[in-house]
C-alpha cells in the first residue's frame, strides 16, 4: 500500500502543494496509527513514492531533476554512450563510486554545466542508499529507456 510510483507520487504532490510539509506528516502518522492499517513509519520509508509527498514541499526540483535527465539521455543518444559508458567515463576514480565533483566535470564535458544547488539535487534524487555517491545502479536508474552500453563503444 506504501509503494507508489514517482509518477504518482508528483501528481499527489501537486495535488496536495498547499498542504505543508508537517500537516502531511500527521495525516501519514494518524492514518497509520488507524488498528486496521499496516503499520508504516516514516523513518523506514524508502525514498521516493510516498516519502516524496510527505517530506517535500513541492515539486519543482523533481520537474528540475526530469528535464536534467532527460537533457542528459539525449545527449547519450546523440554521442551513441551507453548509460554505464558515461558513468565509467565520468568516475574519474575508478572506485564505482561518482561523486558530485566527477559528475559536474562530466558533465561540463557534455556542455551541460550545471548550478551546485541542481548538481547536488540531482545526485540526492539518484542516490538511493543516502551516502551522497552514486554507484553504476543508482545512475542507471535515472535512464531505465536507454542500454546500458552502446555496441560502438564496445572494442572487438
Amino acid at each position: 500500500q506504501l509503494a507508489t510510483s514517482e509518477a504518482h507520487a508528483r501528481l499527489l504532490l501537486r495535488m496536495l502543494r498547499l498542504d505543508a510539509c508537517v500537516d502531511r506528516r500527521r495525516w501519514f502518522v494518524d492514518t497509520c496509527s488507524c488498528r486496521r492499517r499496516p503499520q508504516g513509519k516514516l523513518e523506514r520509508l524508502k525514498r521516493g513514492g510516498i516519502a516524496t509527498v510527505v517530506n517535500t514541499e513541492d515539486e519543482y526540483h523533481l520537474l528540475v531533476q526530469s528535464a536534467t535527465l532527460w537533457r542528459l539521455a539525449r545527449e547519450l543518444s546523440q554521442r551513441a554512450l551507453g548509460v554505464s559508458d558515461l558513468f565509467h567515463a565520468f568516475n574519474g576514480r575508478r572506485n564505482g563510486l561518482m561523486s558530485c565533483a566527477e559528475l559536474a566535470a562530466g558533465l561540463a564535458w557534455l556542455g551541460l554545466p550545471m548550478e551546485e544547488t541542481e548538481l547536488h539535487a540531482l545526485v540526492r534524487g539518484l542516490d538511493a542508499d543516502g551516502d551522497g555517491l552514486l554507484t553504476v545502479e543508482e545512475w542507471a536508474s535515472g535512464f531505465p529507456d536507454l542500454a546500458a552500453s552502446e555496441p560502438a563503444t564496445q572494442q572487438a
